[in-house]
């Protein structure tokens, strides 16, 4: 036994003082990535919807000063959902003088539906789009933690509103 604690500090000055090797993994443990944001579901929905406004905007040219504040809405909802995630804000589109948008590069939106060829059926298919994104994002209220629903109320009720302006 006295030889054995005699012995023991040379045994850990010599593993002390070799290479270090690679660090073992522990057993059973299994590393894995934090769950996804609970808002990127509502961000990237907010990115289709902006780029809906965007395209509709450039296939009817006549509806951009009707439709430029709502899509001005869906770029600040954009940019407060980023903040919120903690991410960088995207470039997003700003209204000019003359009611039309001048485009920054955005992140890539997949998933953006065609605009109808006429402008009511463009109208009719904005104003499904702002039903859908308010009952969406309401819902995400009931889910999301104390600093993201009233982040998600505020922009269900813009929705809202949005739908009947565009009735």
């Amino acid at each position: 036994m006295l030889f054995a604690l005699a012995v023991a500090p040379v045994g850990f000055a010599a593993a002390c003082t070799g290479t270090p090797g690679p660090a073992p993994t522990p057993t059973g443990v299994t590393t894995t990535e934090p769950p996804p944001d609970p808002l990127a579901d509502h961000l990237a929905a907010e990115r289709r919807l902006l780029g809906s406004y965007q395209a509709t905007i450039a296939q009817h040219p006549a509806l951009a000063k009707r439709l430029a504040p709502l899509r001005d809405d869906h770029s600040a909802h954009v940019a407060a959902l980023e903040q919120e995630m903690g991410l960088t804000p995207s470039a997003t589109p700003t209204a000019t003088g003359t009611g039309t948008a001048t485009a920054s590069p955005t992140p890539e939106v997949t998933g953006i539906p065609p605009v109808p060829a006429t402008a009511p059926l463009a109208l009719l298919a904005l104003k499904n789009a702002e039903h859908a994104a308010a009952t969406a994002r309401a819902a995400g209220c009931l889910t999301a933690d104390d600093t993201a629903a009233p982040l998600l109320a505020s922009i269900a009720a813009c929705e809202s509103s949005h739908e009947v302006v565009l009735s």
